[in-house]
């Protein structure tokens, strides 16, 4: 069952940038369009702007291929 970011943030964070992509795709179906696009925002940052370690770039590397259409 995917986490719902509205009870838990810091485990829908966890499981997004898990490098799993098969939770990831679960977890993504929960969320609302504009969440979605938030989200989706927010992983580009992480993966191509300057100030993220590489460890979480790569994870919203995974994260955003996991998730494109």
């Amino acid at each position: 069952m995917a986490v719902d970011p509205r009870e838990n943030l810091e485990k829908f964070w966890e499981t997004l940038l898990g490098r799993d992509p098969e939770k990831i795709r679960a977890l993504w179906k929960v969320l609302e369009a504009q969440e979605q696009e938030s989200v989706r925002t927010h992983l580009e940052r992480m993966a191509f702007e300057d100030g993220w370690t590489v460890s979480q770039r790569l994870s919203a590397h995974t994260a955003l291929e996991a998730i494109k259409d």
